[in-house]
């Protein structure tokens, strides 16, 4: 998702409405065409992302929130891997071998801490701070490969 350059000239509510159908679209055309999903399925995505906003970071528990959807959990696992490729999570993974999408994560940040002021009733300002801090690392790591920080 970058940066989002709409954000000039406009009040808060209108930026935050742009910064939601922005989700939405890279949600319901974008990820649905990238990864064949069935449009019926996109508002499971989108309610993932609205309960990893409402859920704090470290209370990351795969099976209630499988449940809470309405999915399996290798589904939830598919469907977390999708939103991070679609630069709509950030992922802390745990230190393991090989590149398992069906592994664990530490814990799922929104990528942009403008989607947690778009998606969340209450903000919680630890976990829009952590969310930052992660998005700095994961950019500053991606302009230095050599570096390891995230897979």
């Amino acid at each position: 998702m970058g940066i989002i350059l709409f954000i000039l000239r406009q009040k808060k509510e209108s930026f935050l409405i742009r910064v939601n159908e922005t989700i939405s679209t890279t949600i319901e055309h974008d990820l649905a065409y990238i990864f064949n999903i069935e449009p019926k399925f996109t508002i499971k995505l989108k309610q993932l992302v609205v309960l990893i906003c409402s859920s704090k970071p470290y209370e990351l528990n795969i099976s209630k929130l499988a449940t809470k959807i309405g999915i399996n959990r290798n589904t939830l696992y598919q469907y977390i891997y999708y939103l991070e490729r679609g630069k709509v999570f950030n992922i802390l993974h745990h230190k393991a071998k090989g590149d398992n999408i069906f592994s664990k994560p530490a814990k799922i940040y929104l990528a942009n801490t403008n989607l947690n002021y778009a998606y969340c009733n209450t903000i919680e300002i630890g976990t829009i701070r952590e969310g930052f801090f992660t998005n700095q690392l994961k950019n500053y790591f991606a302009l230095h490969k050599n570096l390891s920080f995230f897979r």
